[in-house]
């Protein structure tokens, strides 16, 4: 999509755009790349409009204002890192936008630290939408921050137009300046920022008016199956904050934490001084995880975290900010928990690297999630489709034809020395289980006594 933004100044795919933008390419990546393409027809991930125009089934706000730095490198080797080179100056803008955070040490001293030691870090070399959403949220976080409320749901707006659940998060901020401004809508001069709070709160509407307009549908990824109510599930929304595979505790530990602690002063704030609004802001923020959990491929390809977990920590973190500003305990009791938080999150780019992500992919299970299932494996049984994509080590879930992984089941994870210790199998399928390996004695003892226990249709887990 950027390379037609810089040929033509539109989304819609046009003859040559494919061409230009792999002609910019090392060969190497030439190579790997240009299976996607089908020339003269339009690459994957598009779609014939209305119109007969080809237009892509992601929106177009990272790939438009990508273009002007392509645009400029057009001709030089850089041009095929433009999209790096984009996330790195979004990322910078967004940490200094934090400096206006200075008048305030408790706030600075907490939130910059541990908005510039996360996993987006490992994402700034993908030319992805990540570090985009990540730092608009950031930015609207030091708007928030600063009383700015519009210019906080303007970005966050900006950044739902990439990833929609966080319009939520616009929504809920537009509720709080309502109601601090409402008395006042009988005063001309106010109506400008009730025109403004209207506009930014309509800006996440806007990709839905678009594939509107092309499509008749508000969105291709709920038209082509990938995304549904039905995929939503209480299990998956909880595997995002502690699975070890891609969880918010595995990545980001003191995030982790600083969301508990913000969690509990807003429930005690809200009972004992009747305040809501940080109930308010936490639910909006930590809703759009819960919004994510409609996608159905799950065990997607990413850097260590989720990136439906990446996509929601800017919002953690101005829930976080806004409970910490109303913090009234000791400066002994912040300090503390910031220096806990920091010391978690160096240790974690200490363990899978600074700006490059050097852990497993989405095809493995982490070394933490292998230690979890070697020791105490019923302590783990995330979503079948994650189970599955890792110890088969195989994608075989396409978002579109479903769950393909069935045919391998059951599956069986072992540790290194070839000892089996989770399996997961079909409840109706017993006899299947029993023959897929040479169980020791003790090991079919406990097969068969899940077995029993079990009832029903579906999949359930096994623990050895």
């Amino acid at each position: 999509m950027t390379m037609s933004f810089v040929r033509h100044g539109s989304p819609e795919f046009r003859p040559g755009d494919d061409l230009d933008m792999l002609r910019a390419l090392p060969p190497r990546w030439q190579r790997t790349i240009a299976r996607k393409f089908h020339t003269p027809h339009a690459p994957a991930a598009y779609f014939p409009g209305q119109d007969g125009a080809y237009y892509a089934f992601h929106f177009f706000t990272y790939s438009a204002l990508s273009a002007p730095l392509r645009k400029w490198f057009d001709g030089q080797p850089q041009a095929a890192r433009a999209h790096q080179f984009t996330n790195l100056l979004w990322l910078s803008l967004a940490m200094l936008s934090l400096l206006q955070l200075r008048a305030s040490p408790r706030l600075y001293w907490t939130l910059t630290p541990l908005a510039f030691l996360t996993p987006v870090l490992w994402f700034s070399t993908y030319a992805h939408t990540e570090c985009f959403v990540y730092a608009c949220g950031i930015i609207a976080l030091a708007c928030f921050l600063r009383d700015r409320l519009l210019l906080a749901i303007w970005f966050n707006s900006l950044a739902a137009t990439q990833y929609q659940p966080l319009a939520l998060l616009s929504f809920g901020l537009g509720a709080l300046w309502l109601g601090r401004h409402w008395t006042a809508w009988r005063e001309p001069r106010v109506w400008p920022r009730f025109a403004s709070l209207a506009a930014g709160c309509a800006l996440v509407l806007f990709p839905s008016a678009f594939y509107y307009a092309h499509f008749g549908v508000p969105n291709l990824i709920v038209r082509d199956g990938m995304a549904s109510a039905k995929f939503m599930s209480a299990a998956k929304f909880f595997w995002l904050f502690v699975d070890p595979n891609g969880g918010l505790l595995a990545y980001a530990p003191g995030l982790f934490v600083w969301l508990a602690l913000a969690t509990v002063w807003a429930v005690r704030r809200a009972v004992r001084e009747r305040k809501f609004d940080g109930l308010l802001l936490g639910a909006c923020a930590i809703g759009g995880l819960l919004g994510s959990t409609v996608q159905r491929n799950w065990n997607h390809p990413t850097f260590g975290i989720s990136r439906y977990v990446l996509y929601g920590l800017a919002p953690m973190l101005l829930f976080i900010g806004h409970e910490l500003r109303a913090f009234a305990g000791r400066r002994a009791a912040w300090l503390g928990c910031a220096g806990v938080a920091l010391a978690l999150q160096i240790l974690i780019h200490r363990a899978y690297g600074f700006m490059e992500y050097s852990g497993k992919d989405s095809a493995h299970h982490s070394a933490f999630a292998s230690f979890v299932l070697e020791r105490w494996p019923a302590l783990y049984s995330p979503p079948d489709e994650i189970f599955c994509e890792r110890t088969v080590r195989k994608c075989m879930v396409d978002g579109v034809t479903g769950a393909a992984y069935a045919e391998y089941l059951p599956i069986v994870w072992r540790d290194a020395t070839g000892r089996a210790h989770k399996i997961l199998a079909q409840r109706c399928d017993a006899q299947r289980v029993l023959d897929a390996a040479a169980w020791s004695a003790e090991e079919r003892d406990k097969i068969a006594a899940a077995l029993r226990r079990c009832s029903g249709a579906g999949t359930f887990y096994i623990d050895l």
